[in-house]
């Protein structure tokens, strides 16, 4: 949604100040995610060391929150793989897991599905179009005559 807006103009000062209010709303919707098979091998190892004892899904050895730092340990990575400035953040990887899939051919609608958006307009954010998909596409009419 757009911020709401507000002017103030104050001649004294020479100045007109704008104010935006924001109203956030959650962009997921609720449902279930399917997990993919190593990822549910890995929660019932989890569950087979932590038993009821954490309620974290990525508990560190002692059962505690996660303590791996993952931002740093993506940068290292990245710095590591000689990627240049700007380091990605870790939301970047939402981005990336959506774009893979979208350029691995998996409709819009399952990618949204599995990212829980409410919007398939969200859903374009993380994976855009690419001007490979119209090639392809217009290869599969080409099929047809």
């Amino acid at each position: 949604m757009p911020p709401e807006c507000r002017w103030d103009i104050d001649i004294t000062a020479g100045t007109i100040r704008l104010h935006k209010t924001y109203e956030w709303s959650p962009k997921a919707s609720e449902g279930a995610i399917p997990l993919s098979a190593k990822l549910a091998e890995v929660l019932s190892e989890r569950k087979r060391r932590f038993g009821e004892r954490s309620s974290f899904v990525f508990p560190s050895p002692d059962g505690g929150k996660c303590r791996l730092h993952l931002l740093d340990q993506l940068r290292a990575l990245c710095r590591k793989a000689e990627i240049a400035e700007p380091l990605p953040r870790i939301h970047d990887l939402r981005h990336t897991f959506a774009a893979t899939l979208r350029r691995k051919g998996v409709p819009l609608e399952a990618i949204s599905g599995i990212m829980r958006h409410a919007e398939l307009k969200m859903t374009l954010i993380y994976a855009p179009y690419h001007e490979s998909e119209g090639r392809s596409a217009v290869a599969e009419l080409d099929k047809l005559f």
